[in-house]
Protein backbone atom coordinates (compact mmCIF):
# COMPACT_ATOMS: atom_id res chain seq x y z
CA UNK A 1 0.00 0.00 0.00
CA UNK A 2 1.03 3.60 -0.62
CA UNK A 3 -0.06 6.44 1.62
CA UNK A 4 -0.67 9.92 0.28
CA UNK A 5 2.38 11.10 2.20
CA UNK A 6 4.52 8.52 0.38
CA UNK A 7 3.00 9.47 -2.96
CA UNK A 8 3.77 13.13 -2.28
CA UNK A 9 7.36 12.17 -1.54
CA UNK A 10 7.51 10.31 -4.88
CA UNK A 11 6.56 13.57 -6.57
CA UNK A 12 4.55 12.56 -9.65
CA UNK A 13 1.39 14.73 -9.98
CA UNK A 14 -0.29 12.41 -12.51
CA UNK A 15 0.00 9.43 -10.13
CA UNK A 16 -1.32 11.47 -7.20
CA UNK A 17 -4.33 12.80 -9.07
CA UNK A 18 -5.13 9.29 -10.27
CA UNK A 19 -4.96 8.05 -6.66
CA UNK A 20 -7.23 10.85 -5.45
CA UNK A 21 -9.73 9.92 -8.13
CA UNK A 22 -9.93 6.46 -6.51
CA UNK A 23 -10.62 7.91 -3.07
CA UNK A 24 -13.56 6.01 -1.55
CA UNK A 25 -15.67 9.13 -1.00
CA UNK A 26 -16.01 9.32 2.79
CA UNK A 27 -15.43 13.04 2.56
CA UNK A 28 -16.45 13.60 -1.05
CA UNK A 29 -18.70 16.53 -1.84
CA UNK A 30 -19.16 19.00 -4.66
CA UNK A 31 -16.19 21.03 -3.47
CA UNK A 32 -14.00 17.92 -3.57
CA UNK A 33 -15.10 17.07 -7.10
CA UNK A 34 -14.66 20.65 -8.31
CA UNK A 35 -11.14 21.03 -6.87
CA UNK A 36 -10.08 17.58 -8.06
CA UNK A 37 -11.30 18.40 -11.58
CA UNK A 38 -9.14 21.56 -11.58
CA UNK A 39 -6.13 19.54 -10.43
CA UNK A 40 -6.80 16.90 -13.06
CA UNK A 41 -6.99 19.49 -15.85
CA UNK A 42 -3.76 21.13 -14.72
CA UNK A 43 -2.01 17.77 -14.42
CA UNK A 44 -3.21 16.60 -17.83
CA UNK A 45 -1.82 19.76 -19.41
CA UNK A 46 1.47 19.24 -17.55
CA UNK A 47 1.79 15.61 -18.75
CA UNK A 48 1.02 16.67 -22.34
CA UNK A 49 3.85 19.17 -22.16
CA UNK A 50 6.17 16.45 -20.90
CA UNK A 51 5.73 14.65 -24.21
CA UNK A 52 6.60 17.60 -26.40
CA UNK A 53 10.22 17.71 -27.59
CA UNK A 54 12.52 20.64 -26.85
CA UNK A 55 10.62 21.80 -23.79
CA UNK A 56 12.19 23.99 -21.11
CA UNK A 57 13.08 21.28 -18.60
CA UNK A 58 13.74 23.74 -15.77
CA UNK A 59 10.30 25.28 -16.26
CA UNK A 60 8.74 21.80 -16.25
CA UNK A 61 10.46 21.01 -12.96
CA UNK A 62 9.08 24.21 -11.41
CA UNK A 63 5.59 23.37 -12.68
CA UNK A 64 5.88 19.90 -11.20
CA UNK A 65 6.77 21.29 -7.77
CA UNK A 66 3.91 23.79 -8.05
CA UNK A 67 1.42 21.01 -8.84
CA UNK A 68 2.70 18.92 -5.94
CA UNK A 69 2.24 21.91 -3.60
CA UNK A 70 -1.32 22.40 -4.86
CA UNK A 71 -2.13 18.71 -4.41
CA UNK A 72 -0.64 18.78 -0.92
CA UNK A 73 -2.84 21.79 -0.03
CA UNK A 74 -5.87 19.98 -1.46
CA UNK A 75 -5.15 16.91 0.69
CA UNK A 76 -4.73 19.08 3.78
CA UNK A 77 -7.88 21.10 3.07
CA UNK A 78 -10.04 18.02 2.63
CA UNK A 79 -8.43 16.26 5.60
CA UNK A 80 -7.77 13.01 3.75
CA UNK A 81 -4.17 12.41 4.76
CA UNK A 82 -4.93 8.93 6.09
CA UNK A 83 -5.94 7.62 2.67
CA UNK A 84 -3.83 4.78 1.20
CA UNK A 85 -4.04 2.75 -1.98
CA UNK A 86 -2.66 -0.52 -3.33
CA UNK A 87 0.35 0.05 -5.57
CA UNK A 88 -1.04 -2.17 -8.33
CA UNK A 89 -3.88 0.33 -8.74
CA UNK A 90 -1.44 3.14 -9.54
CA UNK A 91 -0.21 3.91 -13.07
CA UNK A 92 3.45 4.32 -13.93
CA UNK A 93 4.45 7.97 -13.74
CA UNK A 94 4.62 9.90 -17.00
CA UNK A 95 8.23 10.97 -17.49
CA UNK A 96 9.63 13.81 -19.61
CA UNK A 97 10.89 12.81 -23.04
CA UNK A 98 14.41 13.68 -21.87
CA UNK A 99 14.18 11.04 -19.16
CA UNK A 100 12.62 8.48 -21.49
CA UNK A 101 15.39 8.65 -24.05
CA UNK A 102 17.60 5.62 -24.20
CA UNK A 103 21.22 6.09 -23.33
CA UNK A 104 23.26 6.67 -26.46
CA UNK A 105 27.00 6.11 -26.88
CA UNK A 106 29.18 9.09 -26.08
CA UNK A 107 31.86 10.35 -28.44
CA UNK A 108 34.43 12.13 -26.31
CA UNK A 109 36.49 14.61 -28.33
CA UNK A 110 39.73 15.33 -26.49
CA UNK A 111 42.01 18.16 -27.52
CA UNK A 112 45.55 19.20 -26.65
CA UNK A 113 47.13 22.23 -28.27
CA UNK A 114 50.15 23.51 -26.33
CA UNK A 115 51.50 26.70 -27.89
CA UNK A 116 55.07 25.49 -27.84
CA UNK A 117 54.19 22.74 -30.34
CA UNK A 118 52.52 24.94 -32.97
CA UNK A 119 48.81 25.68 -33.00
CA UNK A 120 46.33 23.25 -34.54
CA UNK A 121 42.79 23.98 -35.76
CA UNK A 122 41.11 21.77 -33.16
CA UNK A 123 37.95 23.86 -32.97
CA UNK A 124 37.49 23.57 -36.72
CA UNK A 125 37.93 19.80 -36.55
CA UNK A 126 35.46 19.56 -33.69
CA UNK A 127 32.97 21.71 -35.64
CA UNK A 128 33.19 19.30 -38.57
CA UNK A 129 32.56 16.31 -36.30
CA UNK A 130 29.66 18.12 -34.63
CA UNK A 131 28.16 18.91 -38.03
CA UNK A 132 28.18 15.23 -39.02
CA UNK A 133 26.48 14.16 -35.78
CA UNK A 134 24.20 17.12 -34.99
CA UNK A 135 21.08 15.37 -36.31
CA UNK A 136 22.09 12.00 -34.84
CA UNK A 137 21.47 12.66 -31.14
CA UNK A 138 19.51 9.43 -30.96
CA UNK A 139 22.65 7.55 -32.11
CA UNK A 140 25.55 9.45 -30.54
CA UNK A 141 26.07 12.16 -27.98
CA UNK A 142 29.12 14.39 -28.27
CA UNK A 143 31.31 16.00 -25.63
CA UNK A 144 34.30 18.29 -26.18
CA UNK A 145 37.16 18.52 -23.68
CA UNK A 146 39.53 21.03 -25.31
CA UNK A 147 42.38 20.71 -22.79
CA UNK A 148 43.49 17.27 -21.62
CA UNK A 149 46.51 16.67 -19.39
CA UNK A 150 48.15 13.61 -17.90
CA UNK A 151 46.45 14.44 -14.59
CA UNK A 152 42.93 14.85 -16.02
CA UNK A 153 42.85 12.10 -18.64
CA UNK A 154 41.75 9.22 -16.40
CA UNK A 155 39.28 11.42 -14.50
CA UNK A 156 37.65 12.58 -17.73
CA UNK A 157 37.23 8.95 -18.82
CA UNK A 158 35.75 7.97 -15.46
CA UNK A 159 33.34 10.93 -15.45
CA UNK A 160 32.20 10.77 -19.09
CA UNK A 161 32.37 6.98 -19.74
CA UNK A 162 32.74 7.31 -23.51
CA UNK A 163 32.19 4.60 -26.11
CA UNK A 164 34.48 6.44 -28.55
CA UNK A 165 37.57 8.48 -27.66
CA UNK A 166 38.79 10.91 -30.30
CA UNK A 167 42.12 12.61 -29.59
CA UNK A 168 43.16 15.56 -31.72
CA UNK A 169 46.60 16.99 -31.15
CA UNK A 170 50.28 16.26 -31.61
CA UNK A 171 51.96 12.88 -31.61
CA UNK A 172 55.60 11.83 -31.50
CA UNK A 173 56.21 8.42 -33.01
CA UNK A 174 59.80 7.68 -32.11
CA UNK A 175 61.89 8.46 -29.07
CA UNK A 176 65.18 10.31 -29.54
CA UNK A 177 67.91 11.52 -27.23
CA UNK A 178 65.93 14.73 -26.83
CA UNK A 179 62.34 13.56 -26.53
CA UNK A 180 60.03 10.69 -25.56
CA UNK A 181 57.56 9.00 -27.90
CA UNK A 182 53.85 9.39 -27.22
CA UNK A 183 50.90 11.73 -27.50
CA UNK A 184 51.45 15.33 -26.48
CA UNK A 185 49.04 16.29 -23.72
CA UNK A 186 48.84 19.71 -22.13
CA UNK A 187 51.22 20.34 -19.27
CA UNK A 188 49.03 20.67 -16.17
CA UNK A 189 51.03 23.61 -14.82
CA UNK A 190 51.81 25.45 -18.04
CA UNK A 191 49.43 25.35 -21.01
CA UNK A 192 52.17 26.64 -23.28
CA UNK A 193 54.13 23.42 -22.75
CA UNK A 194 53.47 19.88 -23.89
CA UNK A 195 53.67 16.71 -21.82
CA UNK A 196 54.43 13.51 -23.74
CA UNK A 197 52.48 10.47 -22.51
CA UNK A 198 53.63 7.08 -23.75
CA UNK A 199 51.49 4.71 -25.81
CA UNK A 200 51.72 2.00 -23.15
CA UNK A 201 50.60 4.35 -20.38
CA UNK A 202 47.60 5.47 -22.43
CA UNK A 203 46.74 1.92 -23.45
CA UNK A 204 46.87 0.73 -19.85
CA UNK A 205 44.50 3.46 -18.65
CA UNK A 206 42.06 2.83 -21.51
CA UNK A 207 42.25 -0.92 -20.92
CA UNK A 208 41.47 -0.45 -17.24
CA UNK A 209 38.41 1.72 -17.82
CA UNK A 210 37.19 -0.55 -20.60
CA UNK A 211 36.47 -3.05 -17.81
CA UNK A 212 34.04 -0.55 -16.23
CA UNK A 213 32.21 0.64 -19.38
CA UNK A 214 32.33 -0.39 -23.05
CA UNK A 215 34.95 1.58 -24.99
CA UNK A 216 34.63 0.56 -28.66
CA UNK A 217 37.06 2.79 -30.48
CA UNK A 218 39.97 5.19 -30.04
CA UNK A 219 40.79 7.62 -32.84
CA UNK A 220 44.19 9.31 -32.68
CA UNK A 221 44.06 12.14 -35.19
CA UNK A 222 47.67 13.04 -34.50
CA UNK A 223 51.04 12.76 -36.22
CA UNK A 224 52.98 9.49 -36.00
CA UNK A 225 50.33 7.77 -33.91
CA UNK A 226 50.04 4.33 -35.54
CA UNK A 227 52.27 2.72 -32.91
CA UNK A 228 50.08 4.18 -30.19
CA UNK A 229 46.92 2.97 -31.95
CA UNK A 230 48.30 -0.55 -32.36
CA UNK A 231 49.19 -0.71 -28.65
CA UNK A 232 45.77 0.57 -27.58
CA UNK A 233 44.00 -1.92 -29.88
CA UNK A 234 45.69 -4.78 -28.02
CA UNK A 235 43.22 -4.06 -25.19
CA UNK A 236 40.44 -5.49 -27.36
CA UNK A 237 39.08 -2.46 -29.19
CA UNK A 238 39.40 -0.71 -32.53
CA UNK A 239 42.00 2.03 -32.76
CA UNK A 240 43.01 4.38 -35.58
CA UNK A 241 46.32 6.19 -35.89
CA UNK A 242 48.20 8.25 -38.45
CA UNK A 243 51.55 7.52 -40.05
CA UNK A 244 53.96 10.43 -40.27
CA UNK A 245 52.88 14.07 -40.16
CA UNK A 246 49.21 15.00 -40.51
CA UNK A 247 48.41 18.59 -41.42
CA UNK A 248 45.26 20.35 -40.27
CA UNK A 249 43.41 20.10 -43.57
CA UNK A 250 44.06 16.36 -43.84
CA UNK A 251 43.07 15.71 -40.21
CA UNK A 252 39.82 17.67 -40.60
CA UNK A 253 38.81 15.92 -43.83
CA UNK A 254 39.53 12.53 -42.27
CA UNK A 255 37.44 13.30 -39.17
CA UNK A 256 34.51 14.59 -41.21
CA UNK A 257 34.54 11.57 -43.50
CA UNK A 258 34.89 9.08 -40.67
CA UNK A 259 31.98 10.39 -38.60
CA UNK A 260 29.82 10.85 -41.67
CA UNK A 261 30.28 7.12 -42.27
CA UNK A 262 29.77 6.22 -38.62
CA UNK A 263 26.55 8.24 -38.46
CA UNK A 264 25.26 6.16 -41.38
CA UNK A 265 26.35 2.77 -39.95
CA UNK A 266 27.05 3.23 -36.22
CA UNK A 267 28.02 -0.40 -35.63
CA UNK A 268 30.39 -0.71 -38.58
CA UNK A 269 33.73 0.92 -37.78
CA UNK A 270 35.53 -0.55 -40.84
CA UNK A 271 32.83 0.99 -43.05
CA UNK A 272 33.32 4.40 -41.42
CA UNK A 273 37.08 4.03 -41.85
CA UNK A 274 36.60 3.33 -45.56
CA UNK A 275 34.35 6.39 -45.86
CA UNK A 276 37.10 8.50 -44.29
CA UNK A 277 39.67 7.22 -46.79
CA UNK A 278 37.31 8.01 -49.65
CA UNK A 279 36.93 11.55 -48.28
CA UNK A 280 40.62 12.23 -49.03
CA UNK A 281 40.08 11.58 -52.72
CA UNK A 282 36.83 13.52 -52.90
CA UNK A 283 38.39 16.56 -51.24
CA UNK A 284 41.62 16.20 -53.26
CA UNK A 285 43.61 16.68 -50.07
CA UNK A 286 47.27 17.43 -50.43
CA UNK A 287 49.94 18.22 -47.89
CA UNK A 288 51.30 15.94 -45.23
CA UNK A 289 52.22 12.31 -45.69
CA UNK A 290 49.92 10.87 -43.03
CA UNK A 291 48.12 7.63 -43.87
CA UNK A 292 45.39 6.42 -41.48
CA UNK A 293 45.67 2.86 -40.17
CA UNK A 294 42.94 0.83 -38.47
CA UNK A 295 43.87 -1.77 -35.84
CA UNK A 296 42.09 -4.40 -33.77
CA UNK A 297 43.81 -6.68 -31.24
CA UNK A 298 47.17 -5.41 -32.41
CA UNK A 299 46.54 -6.34 -36.05
CA UNK A 300 46.25 -3.85 -38.89
CA UNK A 301 42.88 -4.11 -40.64
CA UNK A 302 43.31 -1.43 -43.24
CA UNK A 303 45.14 1.66 -44.35
CA UNK A 304 44.87 4.37 -46.90
CA UNK A 305 47.01 5.59 -49.73
CA UNK A 306 48.65 8.96 -50.07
Amino acid sequence: MKTLEELLADGYPDVLVHALGLYDGRAKDSRYERLLLMLRLSTNEYTRRLQRPHQDQERLKRDRFDLIDRISAFISLLKIGDFSIAEDQLPSPVLPLEEQKKEVPLLLFLGSNPKSMGQLQLEKEYAKVHHQLQDKSDIFSLRYEPVVSRETFAQILADRQPAIIHFSGHGLGEATDFRKAGLVFQDANNRHKGDVVSAVALADIIGTYKKAFPIRLVVLNACESTGHAREISRRGLYAIGMTEEVLDRRAIVFAAGFYRGLALKPDDIPFAFGAALDAFGIADVEGGAAVPKLFLDGQELGGGKN
